[in-house]
């Protein structure tokens, strides 16, 4: 769901944003598409795209499991603070 900025502080939206900007570094990586890993994890391919997007979309727990997952990677990649 989109998140209006007006509830969130700079850093937590700063934060949203990062994990959208490491399942896009992560899915390139993999050299997955945005359709296949929607398939794959059981999301609409919208639903990536605003992840990925500057939109601030936040992802469930369950859905950041699922995306992990299926770029080989632990949970834990996406939501490390840099």
């Amino acid at each position: 769901m989109p998140i209006s900025r007006d509830s969130y502080s700079p850093e937590e939206i700063q934060f949203i944003r990062g994990v959208g900007f490491k399942i896009q570094y992560y899915r390139k990586k993999a050299g997955i598409s945005q359709a296949d890993l929607a398939e794959h994890v059981d999301m609409s391919l919208t639903t990536i795209a605003r992840l990925e997007s500057s939109c601030l979309s936040a992802p469930s727990m369950v859905g950041l499991y699922r995306i992990a997952k299926t770029l080989g990677i632990t949970p834990d990649k996406l939501v490390q603070l840099d």
